[in-house]
């Protein structure tokens, strides 16, 4: 099967309810995966955005399933990047903590898992949406809080601080490294 054997449902018509979505798409994958669906991955320098912001004129968010029921990740189509799709058995932890086990976690078949820097993490946040949040596509990424999530990013300022987005309302904030907070890995 092909990519144009996928089928791409507006959240409206999955769910019958367009404000709960947003507008925003999530592809049904096809029943045999058919190898890349979206954008590129992103390589190199992860630092800084070598891609589009998804929301952004001409950029609407688009989402992808892939994985199995136990293990879905969710592939950004104007990022190419791919993350955990759930994380409510990941629990919380400290940023140095949520680092090593990114780095070290087996998922959906690959090892290439990473704690996101902040302008990663900042790509899954909707600004459309209003606090108390939670400011992320809920039908792409169900169960995720409108907290703070780690990103692998050290705080702008001060020392022993490490970077956060909030998912309550799209803000960056530092938290001390030693801060228990959720967590998402990247690939």
């Amino acid at each position: 099967m092909n990519r144009s054997a996928s089928k791409v449902f507006s959240c409206a018509l999955v769910l019958g309810l367009l404000a709960a979505c947003g507008g925003h798409e999530v592809t049904v994958p096809p029943a045999v995966d058919a190898g890349p669906r979206c954008a590129p991955r992103v390589s190199g320098d992860t630092r800084w955005a070598q891609y589009a912001m998804p929301g952004t004129a001409g950029h609407p968010r688009r989402y992808e399933i892939a994985g199995t029921r136990s293990e879905e990740t969710v592939i950004d189509c104007v990022t190419g990047l791919e993350w955990q799709r759930s994380v409510e058995h990941f629990g919380h932890s400290e940023q140095a903590f949520a680092v090593e086990l990114c780095g070290v976690l087996t998922y959906a078949g690959y090892t290439d898992w990473r704690l996101p820097s902040r302008i990663e993490l900042v790509t899954l946040v909707d600004y459309s949406v209003a606090a108390p949040g939670p400011t992320i596509d809920v039908t792409a990424f169900p169960g995720t809080l409108g907290v703070a999530f780690w990103a692998a990013s050290p705080g702008a300022i001060l020392p022993h601080t490490g970077s956060a987005i909030s998912f309550r309302d799209g803000s960056g904030g530092n938290y001390g490294t030693t801060t228990s907070l959720p967590w998402r890995c990247v690939r």
